[in-house]
């Protein structure tokens, strides 16, 4: 489990998969917040979070309004495909600086 509890924010367009997300990366040890694309902005405005995550399926109007509204210094990770599990933690490891989990999936 990672050190410190970093709260992700992760949006996407499918309930299922963001669920699915949530499990994963609280068992990591995120504080973890999801959110259909709709409900993105006031997560992000009411919110304070250390990376936000934005789902494949997203549009780009819809990624760009939620990049407008995130703060300035707020780390993004979009994701361009599908992502399997510990692919997924390793682009967020990264993005955060730390080092992805090792036999975890």
């Amino acid at each position: 489990m990672n050190d410190a509890r970093l709260k992700l924010l992760v949006v996407g367009k499918d309930p299922a998969l963001l669920q699915t997300r949530l499990a994963l990366l609280t068992h990591e040890g995120y504080e973890t917040v999801t959110a259909l694309h709709h409900d993105a902005e006031y997560e992000l405005r009411t919110g304070r979070f250390d990376l936000l995550v934005l789902g494949a399926a997203l549009s780009e109007d819809e990624k760009d309004l939620l990049l407008q509204i995130a703060p300035k210094d707020l780390p993004v990770l979009q994701l361009q495909q599908l992502t399997l599990p510990a692919d997924l933690l390793e682009h967020i490891g990264r993005r955060l600086g730390r080092a992805p989990s090792k036999g975890k999936e």
